[in-house]
């Protein structure tokens, strides 16, 4: 769990992760809650830093073949129109 700094058609900026987050994982997946309906999407890490003493991390996320309405979403958050998203981190999608 993190909060969603910043989210774009290509990525998305997570802070306070865990600092016990694995981010040197390849993809891992996330479910993102939408009035429109919950999406999955894959998320690759792109860098990380780490903040508040070493007690989380912000990691930069590339996301993966991103659903269809995606810049619908983006497009909804950028203008204020009313989208809210709800962001759950899973894990590795090897598993």
């Amino acid at each position: 769990m993190g909060i969603v700094e910043d989210i774009s058609q290509s990525g998305v900026r997570i802070a306070q992760i865990p600092s016990d987050f694995d981010d040197s994982i390849e993809q891992c997946t996330a479910v993102i809650q939408c009035p429109t309906g919950d999406y999955t999407i894959s998320l690759q890490p792109c860098w990380t830093r780490s903040t508040n003493k070493g007690m989380y991390k912000t990691i930069g996320f590339k996301i993966v073949n991103p659903p269809p309405d995606w810049q619908s979403i983006v497009e909804q958050l950028e203008n204020g129109t009313g989208a809210k998203l709800g962001f759950l981190v899973l894990g590795n999608d090897q598993d």
